[in-house]
């Protein structure tokens, strides 16, 4: 009896190791299959319904997802011990590969809301294309034609643009962070309220921008050129070490990631701050008067007695984050007219 229940376990653990094997075996034969079918959906629109897009976007999304998946090792293990990981033979069929879009012709696609971060989008054709509030972070786009292409409230951080046509592109708010634009045709463009710290734009085509409202730093390349191009109506100079006094009264900084920024004595009157991130900020000083700082991240930011918030806009979302030691100098404030909302 008991032989024959060491065999039977004997057999259970040869099963479950087996089934692993195959599962092992046919993983490239079933992401073969599900590639196979996002490229049909995305080659087989007919163009004249070109803006009916949602299965585009998906299989899009589908075929990026192992570029993703690259980029985004898991808590405590580093970029290359992560692709070297996922690299080994054994390992290959639980993940999915990074699929090469390069040289596509999405004319005229609508494309919003479409998320492929870390895309391979070299000398793709998005002419008139709409990627409003799209996530395009570290995608590569360099040698792309963009003319007139909606990117407003995208997320092109750390991405190449370099060499790409943006001529008239529609670029409000959009986050440039770090992002190469070396060679980039901007004429045109409309970048007002774009966050182009640490932009390399360096031989970029600028003629007719629209640069109003637009967020730099020192590592915004080339600095001295760049700032020749700001229009008189002002752009906002916000550096993370050095002390600025910024002027940023009733400035639009909605999502904008502020974290680890010197904002000491900087004026914020007025501005709107909506789920800005905040934390770590040094805000020594600051002026958040009427300030509209609904989900805004306050965590571990440096306040003091000069912080000033009356009549600020706040929610419970802003006050959960609020450093504890001054969450009772917000609640005094609040009698003082300004105005917590709750809803």
């Amino acid at each position: 009896m008991k032989k024959l229940r060491q065999a039977i376990m004997f057999l259970g653990q040869f099963s479950l190791l087996f089934g692993v094997i195959i599962f092992v075996l046919d993983a490239e034969k079933r992401e073969k299959a599900s590639r196979n079918q996002s490229w049909q959906v995305i080659n087989n629109i007919d163009p004249e319904k070109i803006n009916a897009s949602a299965g585009r976007i998906e299989a899009l999304q589908s075929l990026n997802k192992g570029c993703e998946q690259e980029q985004r090792p898991p808590k405590f293990i580093s970029i290359n011990g992560w692709q070297t990981w996922r690299s080994l033979p054994i390992i290959q069929g639980f993940y999915a590969n990074c699929i090469n879009l390069n040289k596509l012709n999405l004319k005229g696609a609508n494309l919003s809301p479409i998320q492929l971060p870390w895309s391979q989008l070299k000398e793709v054709i998005l002419i008139e294309a709409n990627l409003e509030n799209a996530n395009l972070q570290g995608a590569n786009l360099s040698n792309s034609m963009l003319s007139k292409v909606q990117l407003s409230g995208a997320n092109l951080q750390d991405s190449d643009l370099s060499n790409s046509s943006l001529i008239e592109a529609q670029m409000k708010g959009t986050k440039l962070r770090n992002a190469n634009l070396l060679k980039a045709h901007l004429m045109e463009a409309d970048l007002t309220g774009a966050d182009l710290r640490g932009a390399n734009l360096i031989d970029a085509n600028l003629n007719g921008a629209n640069l109003t409202r637009v967020i730099f730093d020192r590592q915004t390349q080339p600095f001295e050129k760049i700032k020749d191009y700001l229009p008189d109506q002002g752009a906002y100079f916000i550096d993370f070490k050095e002390k600025t006094k910024a002027n940023l009264e009733t400035a639009d900084l909605r999502q904008v990631d502020l974290s680890e920024t010197n904002l000491e004595e900087a004026n914020l009157r007025g501005a709107n701050l909506g789920q800005a991130d905040l934390k770590g900020s040094n805000l020594f000083a600051a002026i958040l008067e009427r300030a509209n700082l609904r989900s805004t991240n306050f965590q571990q930011a440096l306040l003091n007695d000069e912080t000033q918030f009356q009549q600020a806009i706040y929610d419970e979302k802003m006050e959960k984050t609020f450093p504890r030691k001054w969450r009772e100098k917000l609640r005094k404030t609040d009698l003082q007219n300004s105005r917590k909302c709750y809803n």
